[in-house]
């Protein structure tokens, strides 16, 4: 992955996420990257992963395995069990992984996480910067989910932007918009997974909630 690096402002003892599931460091999710990509391993060289973690901490560990076997990922429009499972139907050969209890298809990347493995050295990516990464649905509250393909390059190099725009180094970051939505993906998992930052894993949907979590947590 050329110019722009995932986790290269982490030391393996840094944070990278606290909240409901507990915190993390850096270490642990490489790991953790890790034995999701040995999973993902046994795809066809073509087949798409369908990232539907809800929780921030599992979805960067996602990312980064898919990123890793050289895979475009495939954002869906919602995380509800039936969008999550249509979206598999709609996406033949595509591998679904998530962390919803009513999903039964495809890999629950809550059974394969373990806590007490820690990885030194961060998962390197298969793709460059100028490679199709992503595909990013739309919500379809208007009409039928539409795609728009993203490349690594676009959504790393916007990402770091607003990292250094918004001074987000080495902070803790609260994201109100899950990590599907390509700006819950930027601000809330990219921004932080490249500035040294820390995010939380759960996604307050009120402002209430969102105050709540800025105070208790001491994030930004």
């Amino acid at each position: 992955m050329n110019a722009v690096q995932l986790l290269c402002r982490h030391k393996p003892s840094d944070e990278v996420c606290f909240g409901e599931g507990g915190p993390r460091d850096a270490s642990q999710l490489h790991a953790y990257a890790g034995t999701l990509a040995q999973a993902l391993s046994m795809l066809p060289a073509d087949s798409r992963v369908i990232l539907a973690c809800r929780d921030r901490y599992r979805f960067s560990a996602g990312l980064i395995a898919t990123l890793n076997r050289g895979r475009v990922m495939v954002l869906p429009e919602s995380t509800q069990a039936e969008a999550i499972v249509g979206l598999g139907e709609r996406t033949p050969g595509a591998m679904l992984l998530h962390d919803h209890d009513g999903v039964r298809v495809g890999i629950d990347a809550r059974t394969l996480e373990q806590p007490d493995q820690r990885q030194q050295e961060p998962l390197p990516s298969a793709l460059s910067l100028a490679d199709h990464a992503f595909v990013a649905l739309t919500s379809g509250s208007t009409g039928t989910p539409q795609p728009h393909d993203k490349t690594l390059g676009q959504l790393l190099i916007e990402a770091a932007t607003h990292a250094e725009n918004f001074g987000l180094a080495h902070q803790r970051v609260v994201s109100a918009v899950p990590p599907h939505h390509i700006y819950g993906l930027l601000f809330g998992v990219l921004a932080p997974l490249l500035s040294g930052g820390s995010l939380l894993r759960q996604t307050p949907l009120f402002p209430t909630a969102m105050l709540d979590a800025v105070q208790r947590h001491s994030a930004g």
